[in-house]
């Protein structure tokens, strides 16, 4: 084994992508879901914050976790996501959202449609190899008559400066009670993370939550004449275990900056996002995201299968 699966949900994803699962679940905060599934080569959807129920699952950021499923192909994403949504008054951020048919959606409400592609988010930190792969998706996005054009999404590069002291600061809440009382409990990254979040000031937290919102709102009006965004899931393929930092194009990243890069600001946004595999570098998979408005989860999984009904599957790993 020298290369990572992705995280949180990397055990999940591998698992998919062996055949040992037709489908499992995951937690998305920053991509959990999604960046494992493009570096094992499977499909993952985060859908719309709110729409599964977190009853019962570890709960150390209430602002951004959202359950999500992995599996091979569109279709069983859709079959899978049918079972696990819908209210849940147990859960104080479970919405009230219709609950519609989507297997039955996945095969039937394909309408073409208009994408949006945010390039200048992302074309600086791609690893070109990816980039390549990703034209082709756009380019065969177009025979199946999906328009593309460039967008501008303000303040989408501060997605991570918006997260980082909401994220740190709910972890540290929900730890109180254990940390630090039974610090020597905790690995020396959790204690630093941990800590981290306990110096969030309020002044902090509620500006960052102020940010959020407007980056919400932003991203509606960017999306209010599109039914999609498209971007790279993950700017690199799979990193090898211990490859921090990574090098992109001659520059140096923070690994886990940079794998989180391209995900996170559907997880601030709260909007749905699916990855979808799009192809492979020497055995590695490759994923592209496809984005949608709020509770439009069908939307989007019918662009995929369509995509896969027209491309087939791609990023079935080599497994030795």
């Amino acid at each position: 084994m020298t290369r990572i699966s992705g995280g949180s949900s990397g055990g999940s994803a591998a698992a998919v992508s062996a055949g040992l699962a037709l489908g499992a679940l995951g937690t998305d905060t920053a991509g959990s879901v999604r960046i494992p599934a493009a570096l094992c080569g499977v499909v993952g959807l985060k859908p719309t914050y709110g729409m599964v129920s977190k009853f019962g699952v570890i709960p150390p950021e209430a602002a951004f976790d959202t359950v999500g499923v992995l599996t091979r192909c569109a279709w069983d994403a859709a079959a899978l996501f049918s079972i696990i949504t819908g209210h849940d008054p147990l859960d104080p951020t479970s919405v009230r959202a219709e609950v519609l048919d989507f297997i039955a959606g996945v095969e039937e409400s394909f309408s073409h449609g208009r994408i949006g592609v945010p390039r200048g988010f992302f074309q600086d930190v791609i690893d070109q190899r990816i980039s390549k792969f990703f034209e082709r998706f756009i380019t065969n996005l177009g025979r199946l008559e999906v328009a593309s054009e460039d967008v501008e999404i303000k303040d989408i590069d501060r997605a991570f400066d918006i997260w980082f002291p909401i994220h740190r600061a709910e972890n540290a809440a929900f730890h109180a009670e254990w940390y630090p009382s039974r610090s020597s409990e905790y690995g020396e990254d959790v204690r630093r993370g941990l800590q981290s979040g306990m110096e969030v000031t309020a002044v902090q937290y509620l500006n960052a939550q102020k940010s959020r919102a407007r980056m919400e709102k932003e991203m509606v009006e960017t999306m209010s004449h599109l039914d999609y965004l498209a971007l790279p899931t993950v700017a690199v393929p799979a990193p090898r275990i211990g490859e921090d930092p990574m090098r992109v194009g001659g520059k140096a990243f923070d690994v886990h900056r940079l794998l989180i890069k391209l995900t996170l600001p559907f997880n601030v946004t709260g909007f749905p996002s699916l990855s979808l595999p799009i192809g492979s570098i020497d055995g590695l998979p490759v994923g592209a995201q496809i984005v949608g408005k709020p509770f439009e989860e069908v939307k989007i999984m019918a662009l995929a299968n369509a995509y896969e009904e027209k491309y087939g599957l791609f990023g079935e790993p080599t497994l030795n």
